[in-house]
């Protein structure tokens, strides 16, 4: 067994038919569904089980919503040159090697933001839009942070406070996918953590697909959660928070601090 982690399968600015980088599918085993896993996932590679194929990577999934899951992903082909002249290939072959890479990850990453009210007529209550920093541990030093990025939500849905971010649940092509011009990753969201999906603070209930949707994410505007809009500088803070961890649900922390 071999410790690895789930890559990002697309280069530079390269997107998938449908949807943002930073998801890679894989099927559920044995022979279920194929669900999409978040980039710098953790997993545990184990053998190729009986009647599986040599051509595919196994392994336990360690973190986020799938945790404990058994799940497998082909072998990717790449061309390599086998004869060249004058720096041109004249002869190649393919061959097939893991999908899966290492990285580090980092401790846990703190999302601060600081109320400023503003009006939106675009809602009903009043909503916020000022600067926001993501930096390395909650209380930590913020110089090196990302910083000044505007931000917008409706803070009567999500008051001030110290919540936890939670790893990316789903592939958010639903809603991330007219942002995928703007921001690679504009399909990676971030749940946060007993921000509640319903206006009621005594609940405990979920959305229709058993997840918190008080997300962490790009876009224009607000219906509590918590928005980058300017969506461009998505794709460096997915970067960085995507390599936090705080424990196996978790990226980190979020802190919305009282005007």
């Amino acid at each position: 067994m071999t410790i690895a982690y789930i890559p990002n399968p697309y280069q530079g600015n390269q997107l998938p038919d449908k949807g943002g980088q930073g998801w890679l599918q894989v099927r559920l085993e044995p022979s279920g569904p194929v669900v999409a896993l978040p980039m710098y996932l953790k997993v545990d590679t184990y053998s190729t089980p009986a009647g599986g194929s040599a051509e595919r990577d196994y392994f336990t999934i360690l973190e986020g919503p799938h945790r404990g899951k058994k799940a497998s992903v082909s072998f990717k082909e790449e061309s390599i040159c086998t004869t060249s002249f004058m720096n041109i290939c004249l002869w190649s072959t393919t061959i097939k090697n893991s999908r899966l890479t290492i990285v580090s990850h980092n401790g846990p990453c703190t999302v601060r933001y600081r109320k400023v009210p503003a009006t939106n007529e675009g809602f009903k209550a009043i909503t916020e839009k000022t600067t926001l920093q993501v930096g390395a541990g909650l209380g930590a030093d913020f110089r090196a942070a990302i910083s000044n990025i505007e931000v917008i939500h409706q803070f009567d849905l999500l008051k001030p406070g110290t919540y936890k971010l939670k790893i990316p649940d789903y592939d958010h092509t639903d809603k991330g996918q007219k942002y995928v011009n703007q921001s690679k990753f504009a399909t990676t969201w971030y749940p946060i953590s007993e921000a509640l999906y319903v206006d009621d603070p005594a609940t405990t209930e979920k959305n229709e697909k058993g997840m918190f949707n008080r997300y962490f994410h790009p876009g224009r505007g607000s219906a509590g959660c918590l928005t980058i809009t300017q969506v461009s500088q998505w794709d460096r803070i997915v970067e960085h928070v995507s390599r936090c961890r705080l424990d196996v649900e978790h990226a980190g922390y979020v802190e919305i601090l009282a005007e």
